[in-house]
């Protein structure tokens, strides 16, 4: 029993022997080993099978905050670009202190590559329009920018109205007319196209590419305090069709500039709604379905916005975008117009339009304007100019700039998912995706604990910009903060009501592309900057002469402010014809003589003319403005006035007398009009003539 006992006890011994061993990392020092007789008298345990060194686990995810993911292979839209338009008041950056660095900021830090001007050839002089200097100005300072981080700018033109000679009212200031018809009763598509064509060929010989047009602003609005010109979707007895005019225009470039001709934007209405711009463009896509280019259209119409409040509800436009893809497909899409908004409604907007509509390019209001608003940052121009030449910028164009400095033409719009109901994410990389642009708007109340993830992507190098708005923005301190690069696992804190910007360098896959350096741009043409200055002439010139014996004598003159008009046959102080001014909402309205017959100031002008009121009026007056140092200034007194007063209800009177037009005006500033102060009757002019008298040369203003 002893014996038995001592053997089990043995076998027991061995066993345990055996399972202390293979807990053991397997290393043969580790062995244990029994005394000799204990271990050779029992049974022998199989060996354990060898295993190989455990694989090294990551480190556990313990980020708890919101995670973007994008992919770089899922793409949407190729993005056209930034802009902004450069109209009204554009000139006053031109003239302002530090003019280069109001340009630097537009085109340097905000780098807008597409910049939106204004037709405005033949207005009020044939065969010349007084703002082609001042936009070669612009197009020369964006494009010297441009050139040195390789890119070139875009510009699109755009007509607010086609001159008054093509106008059914005769009139370019208001908006209720449409394409004039000819003796037959057609309308003048034709007229209309030559003039677009002469228009284009013009400003290009300053320079200036124009690559896109828009035929016309707004063909669904009638502005009552600007210039319009309306055009239905079908021609109509009251309205030319807005098809048949883009055709004609279409046509007319293809057979005037072949290949070079500028491509076409349209419809460009007020609305966003995808099936007014169908309705529109129609008739000219089934007819020519490769005529245009890309949709245009504005915001003012399609979602909920207030200007007098300057606020906008990104979301109500969610319905309109979210359809646009579908009805209109991969066309092109271009806002080429809007500026409504706080900075960070604005910034939700744009993503909104660029995510939801599949927007390929978004062109703000305003670039420059005067500033009008000096206590308020969240105004409705990217940048202001006071009378002191001091420009400043607005909240919108930090908003603006948090998209267009990086994400650059050519980019495609990648997904991404935001992760978060209160964020709002998009991304956008380049053909090689070393260089991607996400921007972030976190609309709400709370600060985020946020990280950056993309699918198969490694990020190598990062800059986070930021900018916390909250509801309304009171000035640009703060705001662009350059935070360096993502923190570890490329997280990053997004603040309440604040729009982020990363710029990535990283590789898609394994393998990584090195950025290229940008390449210089280099032109061949300059760009004028100047109107080619004849010599001054040795006798007096007339500049305008007419008595209004046919409809097309009205064309020398303009309507200012909401006047319009129109030529009265028969009506004149001689039994000819006269010129009607009717419409005028304010005692300022009237007509006026274009500063672009004025080409050498510092002489006297003559000016003679017959008048006549619809009821008895005090006092009747020729009159003049002009700039000075960015000023406008409008003279009285003696030589600066030529007055009728005591007129009576419908009879005529014939007044002359002398201007003085000073040698120190600002440029291009100076321009004569007639207006009846005090009341809104409809005026009648008749033998209108001005002269500039080079004989008789005037003083300084400065002097005075």
């Amino acid at each position: 029993m002893r014996k038995k006992l001592i053997a089990i006890l043995l076998i027991i011994a061995v066993m345990l022997t055996a399972c202390t061993g293979s807990g053991k990392d397997n290393d043969p020092s580790d062995n244990v080993t029994g005394s000799a007789g204990v271990t050779d008298a029992a049974p022998t345990a199989e060996p354990a099978a060898p295993t190989s060194a455990p694989t090294p686990t990551e480190e556990p995810d313990t980020f708890e905050g919101k995670t973007l993911d994008f992919d770089f292979a899922k793409k949407y839209q190729t993005i056209d670009g930034f802009g902004a338009a450069f109209t009204w008041y554009a000139e006053r950056l031109l003239r302002a202190e530090d003019s280069a660095g109001g340009f630097d900021a537009l085109f340097n830090d905000l780098k807008l590559n597409i910049l939106r001007f204004k037709n405005e050839y033949e207005y009020n002089i044939e065969d010349k329009a007084e703002n082609a200097v001042t936009m070669a100005s612009y197009y020369k300072e964006a494009r010297e920018r441009a050139a040195l981080y390789g890119e070139k700018v875009q510009v699109l033109l755009c007509c607010w109205s086609p001159p008054a000679k093509l106008k059914s009212d005769n009139s370019i200031d208001v908006g209720s007319g449409t394409l004039k018809k000819d003796e037959s009763g057609n309308y003048c598509y034709d007229e209309y196209a030559a003039w677009w064509t002469e228009a284009v060929r013009y400003y290009r010989s300053f320079g200036i590419q124009i690559d896109y047009v828009s035929i016309q602003n707004e063909v669904d609005f009638a502005p009552d305090d600007y210039e319009g010109c309306l055009f239905a979707a079908r021609e109509t007895d009251t309205q030319a069709s807005y098809s048949k005019a883009f055709l004609a225009v279409y046509r007319a470039f293809k057979a005037e500039f072949g290949d070079d001709a500028p491509l076409l934007i349209g419809p460009e209405t007020m609305s966003c709604v995808p099936t007014t711009l169908k309705s529109y463009m129609k008739e000219a896509l089934e007819e020519e379905p490769d005529s245009m280019y890309g949709y245009g259209y504005h915001l003012y119409v399609g979602g909920t916005s207030d200007s007098n409040t300057m606020q906008v509800t990104p979301s109500s436009y969610f319905d309109n975008f979210s359809m646009m893809p579908t009805l209109l497909g991969d066309t092109p899409k271009w806002q080429t117009e809007f500026y409504i908004g706080h900075g960070i409604q604005t910034a939700e907007l744009i993503n909104a339009a660029l995510t939801q509509g599949e927007m390929n390019a978004y062109i703000y209001w305003s670039g420059v304007w005067a500033d009008s608003t000096p206590d308020n940052f969240e105004s409705a121009d990217l940048i202001e100019v006071n009378n002191a030449r001091e420009w400043r910028t607005s909240a919108n164009y930090w908003a603006l700039r948090h998209f267009s400095e990086f994400i650059r033409p050519g980019y495609v719009r990648i997904d991404a998912v935001s992760g978060y109901k209160d964020l709002r994410a998009s991304a956008y990389a380049n053909k090689d995706g070393n260089k991607l642009a996400i921007v972030i708007v976190n609309r709400g109340d709370e600060e985020i604990s946020y990280r950056v993830k993309g699918k198969d992507y490694t990020i190598t190098d990062s800059t986070v910009y930021q900018s916390v708005f909250g509801d309304e923005c009171e000035s640009a301190d703060g705001l662009y903060a350059n935070l360096g690069p993502l923190g570890k696992g490329n997280t990053l804190s997004i603040p309440a009501k604040s729009v982020t910007t990363i710029d990535i360098t990283g590789y898609y896959g394994d393998t990584e592309i090195p950025v290229a350096a940008p390449g210089i741009i280099k032109y061949d043409n300059e760009v004028i900057t100047e109107f080619p200055v004849s010599a001054v002439p040795t006798e007096d010139v007339t500049v305008i002469d007419t008595s209004f014996e046919a409809n097309t004598d009205i064309n020398g003159l303009s309507s200012f402010g909401s006047s319009v008009l129109s030529h009265i046959p028969g009506g004149g102080k001689d039994g000819n014809g006269c010129l009607k001014v009717s419409g005028r909402a304010a005692d300022w309205n009237g007509v006026i003589l274009s500063g672009g017959y004025f080409e050498h100031y510092g002489y006297m002008l003559r000016v003679s003319y017959d008048c006549m009121m619809e009821k008895d009026t005090e006092i009747l007056s020729c009159t003049s403005s002009f700039d000075k140092d960015g000023s406008t200034n409008y003279p009285d007194g003696e030589n600066l006035r030529v007055v009728a007063t005591g007129l009576k209800a419908g009879e005529w009177q014939h007044v002359e007398g002398y201007m003085t037009m000073y040698s120190d005006m600002d440029p291009g500033s100076f321009k004569i009009y007639w207006e009846s102060a005090g009341n809104k009757d409809d005026i009648f002019l008749d033998n209108v003539k001005v002269q500039i008298l080079y004989t008789m040369p005037a003083g300084r203003f400065a002097d005075q």
